[in-house]
C-alpha cells in the first residue's frame, strides 16, 4: 500500500512541480491530501492550463480548506506519514519557522513537527534573503528537509518537463519512493578523464 502524503501548495511561482507531484505519487498508489492557499489558487490561474490541473486535482484523495483549521487534516490523530509544501513561498517559511498556525498549511506543519512525521520544503524563489536562508537552516535542524526547486543538468534535459521532472525526482527521493523519472547517475559509463 502507498504512502499518505500531505501536499500544501502555496502562491509561490511553480506550481506546475506540485501538479506533477501529484501525478507521480497517485499512479505509485498514494493517498493524496491537498491544501492551497488562495495566493495558490490565483498562480495557479495565471501559470497552467486550468483543464490539466482540473484532471491532475480530481484525482487526489481529500481537498481541504486553507481557513478551515479545525478539519481532519488539522488534527495529529489523522494519520499520513509525509507533509510537503511544494511550492513553498518565502512567506510559509516564515509562518513555519515561527510555529504559527493561523492557516491550515500552518497547522499542518505544527503538528507534523509534533507527531513526528516527515516534512518536506520545495522553495522556489530566488535570491533568497539571509533571513530566509536563516530560517531554512533553522527548519532544517529541526528535521525538515528542504528542497530548493534547482534542476540539475547532467541528465540532459531537452524540455522543460524533464527539468520539473528532476525536481520531482530529487523530492521522491527524499520521502522514499522509487522513480524512474531520470536516469540514475553511473560513474563508469565510459567517460574519459580528459578535461574536454
Amino acid at each position: 500500500m502507498g504512502k499518505k502524503v500531505a501536499i500544501g501548495i502555496t502562491g509561490a511561482s511553480g506550481i506546475i512541480y506540485s501538479l506533477r507531484l501529484i501525478q507521480i505519487l497517485k499512479g505509485c498508489g498514494c493517498t493524496v491530501y491537498l491544501v492551497m492557499s488562495e495566493a495558490a489558487i490565483r498562480t495557479l490561474k495565471h501559470e497552467v492550463d486550468l483543464q490539466y490541473a482540473k484532471d491532475i486535482l480530481s484525482n487526489v484523495d481529500a481537498i481541504f480548506d486553507n481557513n478551515d483549521i479545525g478539519c481532519s487534516l488539522a488534527s495529529g490523530s489523522f494519520s499520513y506519514d509525509i507533509f510537503v509544501v511544494i511550492p513553498c513561498s518565502v512567506n510559509t517559511i516564515g509562518i513555519i519557522h515561527s510555529g504559527i498556525a493561523n492557516t491550515l498549511i500552518g497547522r499542518c506543519a505544527i503538528v507534523a513537527q509534533k507527531e513526528r512525521r516527515q516534512i518536506v520544503l520545495v522553495p522556489r524563489e530566488m535570491p533568497m534573503s539571509t533571513l530566509t536562508l536563516k530560517q531554512l537552516y533553522e527548519l532544517s535542524l529541526l528535521g525538515i528537509s528542504v528542497c530548493v526547486a534547482s534542476p540539475g543538468f547532467y541528465a540532459h534535459p531537452k524540455k522543460m518537463e524533464d527539468l520539473i521532472d528532476f525536481v520531482i525526482y530529487k523530492v521522491l527521493n527524499v520521502i522514499g519512493i522509487k522513480s524512474d523519472l531520470i536516469p540514475e547517475w553511473n560513474t563508469h559509463d565510459g567517460y574519459s578523464f580528459l578535461p574536454i
